[in-house]
């Protein structure tokens, strides 16, 4: 155990299946790679130990949780824009001043 209250092998178990499920909901690469990228041998190892964390494979995951992740990722893009657009009237009303 360590100041976090938990062992290193499983605070990287932990850093890896939260990275796998980051990439599941918001990118398109497949399930090996995601499971090579965060680690594990292959898809079949992620796979047993994301199904222990998570109660369900790498790919139901993905299913329900892709949607709502790329709306959010939508939604901040848009307020992003419209910070944009407003930070830029309002720079040109203060040189206008």
């Amino acid at each position: 155990m360590n100041s976090l209250g938990i062992s290193p092998k499983e605070f990287l178990t932990e850093f890896r299946i939260s990275r796998g499920k980051e990439q599941l909901a918001l990118t398109d690469l497949s399930v090996e790679e995601i499971a090579v990228s965060c680690g594990y041998r292959n898809s079949l190892a992620f796979g047993k130990v994301f199904k222990q964390k998570m109660g369900m494979t790498p790919t139901q995951y993905r299913n329900d949780n892709r949607k709502a992740a790329r709306e959010r990722l939508i939604s901040a893009q848009n307020e992003l824009k419209e910070y944009k657009k407003h930070k830029k009237i309002y720079v040109g009303e203060v040189e206008k001043e």
